[in-house]
Formats: structure tokens, C-alpha cells, sequence
């Protein structure tokens, strides 16, 4: 309800007067609370990189054909060469976390059946969501016959 009252308020910029010091005020206590341990640089050389990659790409292509389901349409060249190019990468993204020593992904998280289930079903109700959320925020005009 603060929430509510300061952006009705003061607008939705005022969040940022709020936010900004509770994230200072977290840095401040974890830095205190938090035991400093140095890096292992031997694991970050390690870091799987192209899967990084990978991911990002693929997942960002899939949000774009997504997204302009609603502008131009589920058939179009545009949604159809944006969800290919997700898939593609995303399959490549398969393919490297099995080669590489240290994957971004281990192999045994596929194993859990609740896991892999739950993050099926939320794809399933968010990726609707993303063209719905669209759709609803472009005004309509109605035109009334006089």
C-alpha cells in the first residue's frame, strides 16, 4: 500500500528514492555479514562462456518471436526466423553444456522429473503472457457512428 500511495503520489520514478537506499543499506550489511573469500581463478578460466552465450542468444530470440506475436502475427517471417534461430541456439546450447568439463547447466539437473516439469509449465503460462501483456497495453480506438 506505500507502494501504491508513493508512485500515486510522487509517479513511478519515486521508486527508485526508495529502492536505492535499501540496496545500499544490503551491500553495507552483507559486506559486514558475508566472509571474504578470495576467487578461485583456476574455476572462473573454467567459466563455460559460448554455453553463456549460447543461452542468452537463444533465449533472447525466443522472448523477440514472442513478443511480436501480437504485432505481426504467429506465421509471419519475422516470428518464424526468430523462433527457428531460438531453437537453433538453444540446441547448440545442449550440445555444448555436454562437452564442456564445467557446464553452465550439470547434466544431472535434467534428472529431476519435478524440475523439469515445473519449469515446462511455467514457460507454458509466462510465454502467453508476453503477447498478452502487449496486446492489452496497446490503446484501442473506438470509433462510434454519429
Amino acid at each position: 500500500m506505500v507502494g501504491g500511495a508513493l508512485t500515486t503520489w510522487a509517479g513511478w520514478q519515486a521508486i527508485f528514492w526508495v529502492i536505492v537506499p535499501i540496496g545500499l543499506a544490503a551491500l553495507v550489511v552483507a559486506l559486514r555479514i558475508l566472509p571474504h573469500e578470495p576467487t578461485d581463478r583456476a574455476r572462473l578460466a573454467q567459466f563455460d562462456i559460448p554455453g553463456a552465450v549460447t543461452v542468452v542468444a537463444g533465449l533472447a530470440a525466443l522472448m523477440i518471436g514472442l513478443a511480436g506475436t501480437t504485432t505481426y502475427g504467429w506465421v509471419s517471417a519475422r516470428t518464424v526466423v526468430a523462433m527457428l534461430i531460438a531453437a537453433a541456439l538453444l540446441a547448440a546450447f545442449v550440445v555444448i553444456e555436454r562437452r564442456v568439463p564445467q557446464p553452465l547447466v550439470p547434466p544431472h539437473t535434467w534428472s529431476v522429473k519435478s524440475l523439469v516439469s515445473g519449469t515446462a509449465g511455467m514457460l507454458g503460462v509466462t510465454g502467453p503472457q508476453v503477447s498478452r501483456g502487449r496486446r492489452l497495453r496497446r490503446p484501442k480506438v473506438i470509433r462510434i457512428p454519429l
